[in-house]
């Protein structure tokens, strides 16, 4: 995907999956299991994003301040999404309320 992110980034993408592991026994958050396989399935997912949104960041609509994640379950795409943009907020909507709890 030719993404590039610092220390910080990345230790902040992976605590969100231990995180998400974790609850995911609580919540049913993803019929994923397997950590490794969320890294591919959900991280690597919401990241595919990354380019299309630098591409819009550095074009005209450059002044993207807030944008919207309808249905984002356990937080996917929209917390990988938030911790690689940090100056764009992101509200997370999902008609699941165990799922927004956590």
């Amino acid at each position: 995907m030719n993404i590039q992110l610092d220390d910080t980034k990345i230790s902040q993408l992976m605590s969100y999956l231990v995180e998400f592991a974790k609850w995911n026994k609580a919540y049913n958050l993803s019929a994923v299991r397997n950590s490794l396989e969320m890294v591919e399935r959900h991280l690597l997912d919401s990241l595919v994003l990354v380019p299309l949104l630098q591409k819009e960041l550095s074009s005209v609509r450059k002044n993207i301040r807030r944008m919207i994640d309808v249905g984002t379950g356990g937080g996917l795409p929209g917390i990988p999404l938030s911790i690689v943009f940090p100056s764009i907020d992101f509200v997370l909507l999902d008609s699941n309320g165990k799922k927004t709890r956590f």
